[in-house]
């Protein structure tokens, strides 16, 4: 038995330094970080014999396994072979309470700097955002096991993960003082799976087996639990990109969810709104799962409805932006930059606009579009796939004329551009929905997510091989004549185009046909509806750039 908690011992130690001991170096490197964790020395010719590097006759002494043993977060060695009991050396059962908490929080705080990384995750301009903590507390007083933040990238999921984990973590003292948190970032699950295969939670995820389950572990040993568990996934829909694969490691997470019939064990993962179909699938297996989840909408035709991560408020902005030091007065710079007020309420495209901000750049509407347009589109991976895939999209929309939707089967014609497709999807460019035909056949529609984005491709296809001219605004104005919401939103990105571009003659001479009120009223008198917001794009880019007609 002694034996076997050595070998664990050891595991703990190669999972606390994320590597393993190969090389004398690796021995020297560790005595370095156990002096400076414990404030005792344990020479590296020690640490060789302790993980089987030189051959000893001999057992570690008490004080090499007090040292280790305080190394990992234990006491001395008493504390970490009393954690263990008789039961833990068949590998159907768990360690007890505190040594569970131990292993999960390594692999959280493995985890939480993987994120921290991905996300360039600052606490100081962190930004509370109301409904994390809504979500999370209603999950802990409902008798739901699960719930899910759905959006795609650039929404927050993975920050409000790490809020999650750190409020829990922090909670020494108050009502999580017992709990805990095993955060899994789905980005790096094979990583944690290699490092940490004996740890069942993971192994349950892609092979479920009800007899090593938690739930029975503590069903059988009441009196060695002590709080709620806490497992937050991040990206869950990242661990596996082949959709078999997938499918089967949802469909074990349902089985976690129904052996563990209690209200201690709560999950909460991420996700994005384009694959939660396998989640569907297996609900509508077993509808009795629908009762384990608390608010998720896993059976919206469109999948744009079933994002429950908003967009950032006013009040939010105004946040975000005196936490990054921009500027103290939000009235003013959105009087001053008030075309883009709408956009950078997505997270990214405020990212976006505090970048330019503090480089002293000038910032507009269409900066801001092209910004995100060449980060999130026209960039790699599959550059070249993802513009075809757009030109296809206008195509089939007929320039937006007929729809601002697309069939999913006519646009991925030829298949190539399929990954692209994914791709786009999974950064929130474009969404999918379902509408059902002739009561029987559903057919899959696609669209872009903000409509600002899909009228800066309109325009983009428009201009693609013609100059900015006051002739192409007015072919414009008259291919959009009975799509007058279309119609009225690209002429005032028209002008706006004009003035980033610095073209006001070409503004002047737009200014000068409208002027013409009998060609106007005769002509033209179909867009009079929308013609106050273009006089308005007009009137703004006289005031601002003070040049005469």
């Amino acid at each position: 038995m002694v034996a076997d908690v050595y070998k664990l011992l050891r595991n703990h130690v190669l999972t606390k330094i994320d590597k393993e001991i190969l090389y004398g170096k690796d021995c020297v490197d560790l005595s370095k970080m156990i002096y400076e964790k414990t404030n005792r020395q344990v020479s590296s010719t020690t640490i060789k014999r302790f993980f089987g590097l030189i051959k000893s006759k001999f057992k570690p002494s008490k004080y090499t396994l007090d040292s280790l043993s305080e190394f990992v977060g234990f006491k001395d060695w008493s504390d970490f072979f009393n954690s263990y009991d008789d039961a833990r050396y068949s590998p159907s059962k768990y360690d007890s309470w505190v040594l569970l908490k131990m292993r999960f929080m390594q692999i959280t705080e493995h985890c939480l700097e993987s994120l921290k990384q991905k996300t360039n995750y600052k606490p100081e301009k962190f930004v509370y955002r109301s409904f994390i903590d809504k979500r999370f507390n209603n999950l802990r007083k409902s008798d739901a096991r699960a719930t899910m933040f759905v959006a795609p990238d650039g929404y927050g999921k993975s920050t409000a993960m790490i809020h999650l984990a750190e409020k829990i973590m922090a909670d020494t003292r108050g009502e999580f003082k017992n709990d805990i948190v095993c955060l899994i970032d789905g980005g790096i699950f094979f990583n944690l799976y290699s490092l940490n295969h004996n740890i069942e939670l993971i192994n349950q995820l892609i092979d479920f087996k009800i007899q090593s389950s938690i739930s029975v572990y503590f069903q059988q040993n009441p009196e060695k639990r002590k709080g709620n568990l806490w497992v937050l996934i991040d990206s869950i829909d990242e661990i596996f990109f082949d959709a078999e694969r997938y499918r089967h490691l949802v469909e074990n997470l349902m089985r976690i969810l129904m052996a563990h019939n209690n209200n201690w064990f709560k999950v909460i993962l991420t996700c994005r709104a384009e694959n939660l179909d396998a989640f569907t699938q297996a609900l509508n297996k077993n509808p009795i799962l629908k009762t384990f989840w608390y608010d998720v909408k896993f059976f919206e035709e469109k999948k744009v409805d079933a994002i429950n991560i908003p967009l950032f408020s006013n009040k939010e902005i105004k946040a975000v932006l005196q936490l990054n030091k921009v500027e103290e007065n939000y009235k003013e710079i959105f009087t001053r930059y008030k075309d883009v007020l709408e956009i950078v309420s997505h997270p990214y495209s405020l990212s976006l606009f505090i970048g330019a901000f503090k480089q002293n750049e000038n910032i507009s509407e269409i900066i801001l579009l092209n910004r995100y347009t060449n980060t999130k589109v026209l960039s790699p991976p599959y550059l070249e796939e993802k513009q075809l895939l757009i030109r296809r999209f206008m195509k089939l929309c007929n320039f937006g004329k007929d729809s601002t939707s697309v069939r999913k089967d006519l646009l991925l014609n030829p298949k190539n551009i399929t990954p692209a497709y994914q791709e786009l999807l999974s950064n929130g460019t474009i969404f999918e929905y379902v509408l059902p035909e002739d009561g029987i056949i559903s057919t899959v529609y696609v669209s872009f997510s903000q409509e600002i984005i899909f009228e800066y491709f309109v325009l983009s296809v428009w201009s693609k091989d013609k100059p900015f001219t006051s002739e192409l605004f007015f072919s414009i104005m008259e291919f959009y004549k009975h799509s007058k919401y279309i119609q009225c939103n690209l002429l005032k990105l028209f002008i706006k185009k004009l003035v980033h571009h610095q073209n006001f003659e070409v503004i002047r001479q737009i200014h000068n046909t409208f002027k013409q009120s009998t060609l106007f009223e005769n002509e033209y008198s179909n867009i009079s509806g929308c013609m106050p917001g273009v006089v308005s794009a007009i009137k703004e880019a006289v005031e601002n750039h003070k040049f005469a007609f």
